[in-house]
């Protein structure tokens, strides 16, 4: 497809959302490709293990997120001696299997004074491979940027994440996840059979009422609780609706005021900020439990 004389001098290829499920072998071969976006396809895998080691000889940028490749294509990393970014976020099965470090370091880029920049989830089994491998001791010429995808453990079985995060299957199968409470409307989310889902409708406004739908939040979170399973509270960022349902559970269950719940919230996501409307709905909770006198 990209033999011909029309294509040789591509120096830029963009076929971003288009259905590709595969890519012939042709394209990485083309010799002056500086930029190659694949991203929002359904690519599974790439032609690039029976290939020579001159692919893509002067590509720079390579972006293929939101694909479904199995495997980490350190093809690349190995052969495009003059990589500086690779965008591999959002492929669930990516990162199933470790990433073959051995390999990296043995690539032209460790051994030159060039610089990558990785994109990736930030999968945890993932961050566990490279604190125990020593990434950043062994391959300080490469910079991982971890993308937020999977949730924020406050509690021992409560994690708190974005939509994102609920349309990500691989969170529930890595942390056990069972129950899905969404807090938001319109908020699309992906769940496997038998799990359990909650939807609280409620904008993120200062003059909504969310106290009226705390009772309900608990119930479910008590479920999950009981069932010793994995709960995911979520809105669309996962910084003010969710926040606000998990702040008043630990108040209720943990016997803790607004601000001690908050503090520890932000201690596993910092970025935690419900609005104004919902800080003071928690300040009333905080009273109606009677946690304001003395503690």
């Amino acid at each position: 497809m990209f033999e011909g004389k029309n294509c040789k001098n591509l120096i830029q290829l963009d076929v971003n959302s288009n259905s590709l499920k595969a890519i012939p072998q042709s394209l990485f071969k083309l010799k002056k490709l500086e930029v190659l976006s694949l991203n929002h396809n359904q690519i599974v895998d790439l032609p690039l293990q029976d290939m020579d080691k001159a692919i893509l000889p002067s590509i720079l940028r390579i972006g293929m997120e939101f694909n479904l490749l199995k495997r980490f294509p350190v093809e690349f990393i190995e052969q495009c001696t003059q990589l500086n970014e690779l965008n591999l976020t959002n492929n669930e099965p990516l990162l199933d299997h470790p990433v073959p470090l051995d390999r990296l370091l043995a690539s032209p880029l460790a051994k030159g004074s060039k610089s990558l920049l990785l994109r990736l989830d930030n999968r945890p089994r993932f961050i566990e491979q490279m604190q125990s491998e020593k990434w950043s001791e062994k391959a300080p010429w490469l910079t991982v940027d971890l993308q937020k995808i999977y949730p924020d453990k406050v509690l021992d079985f409560l994690y708190l994440g974005s939509v994102r995060t609920a349309q990500t299957v691989t969170v529930y199968h890595d942390l056990d996840i069972k129950y899905v409470l969404t807090v938001g409307r319109g908020l699309e989310v992906t769940l496997d059979p038998g799990m359990k889902h909650l939807v609280l409708p409620i904008n993120d406004f200062p003059e909504e009422n969310m106290s009226i739908l705390f009772q309900e939040a608990f119930d479910f979170i008590d479920e999950a609780r009981k069932e010793k399973k994995g709960i995911l509270i979520h809105c669309f960022a996962g910084l003010s609706r969710s926040v606000t349902i998990a702040a008043a559970y630990i108040m209720k269950n943990e016997k803790m005021t607004r601000d001690k719940a908050m503090d520890l919230i932000k201690q596993a996501r910092p970025a935690a900020r419900p609005n104004d409307g919902f800080m003071n709905e928690l300040l009333t909770f905080e009273k109606t439990l009677g946690l304001d006198k003395g503690q």
